[in-house]
């Protein structure tokens, strides 16, 4: 199994060229957060005070939440602080005649979603925020890069920072998701099964729980632009498996790259994110194998020449009714009550 490395991740992200490109994917995000805001209409609660949206990337999120919820606090926090800086400086206010004059922001001008926007960076496993201090945890495509092993510190976390009455909204890519990529001999990460996160979800105290599944198909002409993609935001550690690139891999000084090179031509192409560190620090990927891997492409292409990537979301909501507390399974909590 493929293991997730926060660090590289973090440095993949605060990368200037990275921040940019990310609005070739927006239709993903806006796509699944427009999915996932539709559940809203079903939910009967107060409006909340105040929303924490984790993982909030280029803000697509933040700006469906300030419009639902234009009273509200929202916190947009990101692992990536060139991502929140980005963000944080397309959401300012604009200037208008009034604010030159009296150097006060006028709200409720356009462009200006939330009076109560605030940016956080920090770690989803690690919230710095105060025990039940959240009415609405929500969290669009985060999960794919939360390591398997951390999913319950992740949803733990959420749970403390939930108040009572709470509830979150969580998406993430299931196990069927990027099938394709392994068929044509790329590698990707081990994605959780959706039945196992319902579990988790219970153990840890949450109510009310309900997941549920999508699937959306995305269509690709060329190899060249899925894995332009894939270099992109590559959800989930898609890399070269290391039995397709074992024969052929060699060092730098050894080989010039192909004539494909600025496709996927050396270890630096892909985001760091998806590397093991059993490869050596400069690689390349020979021209033979690149034409391996585009024939298998070409051979899954539909009738229309077009390459389907399969998505299989999930969608995760679940209550907090009550202070769930987590003891020994030896340990027992005793209650004192007064005498009548």
């Amino acid at each position: 199994m493929l293991n997730l490395n926060a660090k590289l991740i973090q440095k993949h992200y605060n990368k200037s060229s990275v921040v940019g490109r990310l609005k070739q994917l927006d239709f993903i995000y806006r796509e699944i957060a427009n999915r996932t805001a539709d559940r809203l209409d079903y939910i009967k609660s107060p409006p909340p005070s105040v929303i924490l949206d984790i993982g909030s990337g280029c803000g697509i999120d933040a700006e469906l939440l300030s419009n639902r919820f234009p009273e509200s606090l929202l916190i947009q926090l990101d692992f990536a602080v060139n991502i929140l800086k980005d963000n944080q400086r397309k959401n300012r206010p604009k200037a208008s005649w009034l604010k030159k004059i009296f150097g006060v922001p006028i709200f409720g001008l356009p462009g200006h979603h939330n009076k109560c926007n605030q940016y956080l960076c920090a770690n989803a496993l690690n919230l710095p925020l105060q025990s039940q201090s959240v009415d609405i945890v929500w969290s669009n495509l985060c999960l794919p890069y939360i390591d398997v092993n951390s999913l319950v510190d992740y949803f733990k976390e959420i749970y403390r920072v939930l108040r009572v009455g709470g509830y979150f909204l969580v998406t993430g890519l299931g196990v069927d998701s990027l099938q394709q990529l392994r068929d044509i001999g790329l590698q990707t990460f081990n994605f959780p099964d959706m039945h196992i996160i319902g579990d988790h979800l219970v153990k840890l105290g949450f109510t009310h729980s309900v997941t549920d599944v999508e699937y959306i198909n995305l269509e690709y002409d060329s190899l060249e632009q899925l894995l332009d993609d894939i270099r992109i935001v590559g959800c989930g550690e898609a890399i070269l498996s290391q039995s397709f690139m074992q024969k052929e891999i060699k060092s730098n000084a050894s080989m010039t790259a192909p004539a494909t090179s600025n496709v996927i031509a050396s270890r630096a192409s892909l985001p760091a994110a998806y590397l093991p560190t059993a490869f050596l620090p400069k690689t390349y990927l020979s021209k033979k194998n690149y034409q391996q891997l585009k024939s298998k492409f070409n051979e899954l292409m539909n009738s229309t020449n077009k390459f389907i990537l399969t998505l299989e979301v999930y969608y995760a909501h679940a209550w907090k009714e009550r202070v769930h507390s987590t003891l020994p399974e030896d340990k027992k909590i005793v209650q004192f009550y007064p005498k009548k």
